[in-house]
């Protein structure tokens, strides 16, 4: 089994792996209201270097935009008779929509840019987006180089991996729920990506509980998370046999978050049989940021006390951590 505390847990700090969650959020939400949009074809897929460029001078005037985070959502989208989904393809490491993060200090401005392409020409698609649902204080600082593994080129990449290899080979046809390209920023821990290293963050799973997102066309998510370190080169992926336990498994052996959603306080129930050993408990948020809740935390009864005032509103995976068994529980929080 791997050892899920190698991989996330290095310091007691928070490590800050800056990734555009907010907006990825809005493009949800954007998506999901565009049943109006309309169109006779799908529209091609490609990589996000090929409207890179065109994502640079989003901004009008500026002269120093740069991008600084990339983002496809694996959603299925309404254009025409048929749905299209819109994620990045596991078979070519291409999506028919990229979204780009643009920042601009000359202007001030942070620009939400979602890019198709057509006849070679980047566009924005035909689903409105409103202008004032992004906080641009949660953008990424940090720009992305102009050179960086995409495409087939990260397919390889992922393919070192065997828990990928395998995902690919079962689920060749497959799109990513979730794929990021960003800048890790104020921590070198935790996911061992590096301070300033750029790196792709990719999940095949559902990530929001009223989308539903099948990436296979045959029933329930399988789940894979991996992440390709662009800089080192280095890559790994961890699916649900790297735990014991996980949601609703957990949930009939005694484990529970109450409340769920939780807001500044809640307490993590725990079966009889843990009660009087130790655990490392952690919250892994949607984009992989990591909240250490406790190292070696002994359970002395069957409820502990959890303080989440200071994370930020969204979804979590609670990972406990003991000799012998891992167990992930689903965790929200709200303000």
């Amino acid at each position: 089994m791997v050892d899920l505390q190698d991989k996330f847990i290095h310091t007691n700090q928070v490590v800050h792996v800056k990734s555009p969650l907010s907006f990825v959020w809005v493009l949800v939400a954007a998506l999901l209201g565009a049943a109006t949009a309309s169109a006779q074809f799908s529209f091609p897929t490609y990589a996000p270097k090929d409207c890179y460029s065109a994502a640079q001078r989003s901004i009008t005037g500026a002269t120093d935009a740069k991008v600084v985070g990339i983002v496809a959502v694996g959603v299925d989208v309404p254009l025409g008779a048929t749905p299209i989904n819109i994620g990045m393809s596991a078979k070519d490491g291409k999506a028919t929509m990229w979204v780009y993060l643009v920042r601009s200090a000359e202007k001030d401005t942070v620009a939400f840019v979602p890019l198709i392409r057509l006849l070679g020409s980047c566009n924005p698609p035909p689903i409105p987006i409103p202008a004032d649902a992004f906080d641009a204080a949660d953008a990424p600082t940090t720009p992305l180089p102009a050179d960086f593994t995409q495409g087939a080129a990260l397919i390889t990449a992922l393919g070192k991996d065997a828990k990928f290899s395998r995902f690919r080979t079962a689920y060749p046809d497959s799109n990513a729920s979730l794929a990021i390209l960003s800048v890790s920023e104020g921590g070198a821990g935790g996911l061992n990506i590096g301070d300033g290293n750029v790196f792709w963050l990719l999940t095949w799973s559902s990530f929001v509980d009223s989308v539903e997102i099948d990436t296979n066309g045959n029933g329930p998510d399988p789940g894979l998370t991996c992440i390709h370190n662009v800089t080192t080169g280095e890559t790994f992926c961890f699916d649900s046999s790297d735990v014991t336990s996980i949601a609703d498994e957990a949930l009939s052996q005694g484990f529970a978050v109450a409340p769920n959603p939780a807001s500044d306080m809640g307490a993590l129930s725990v079966p009889g049989s843990w009660i009087g050993t130790h655990a490392t408990i952690t919250a892994v948020d949607m984009t992989g940021r990591i909240y250490p809740m406790g190292d070696n935390i002994r359970f002395d009864g069957p409820a502990l006390p959890l303080n989440v005032s200071s994370m930020p509103a969204g979804m979590y995976t609670l990972l406990l951590q003991r000799e012998g068994a891992s167990i992930a529980i689903p965790m929200s929080v709200v303000r």
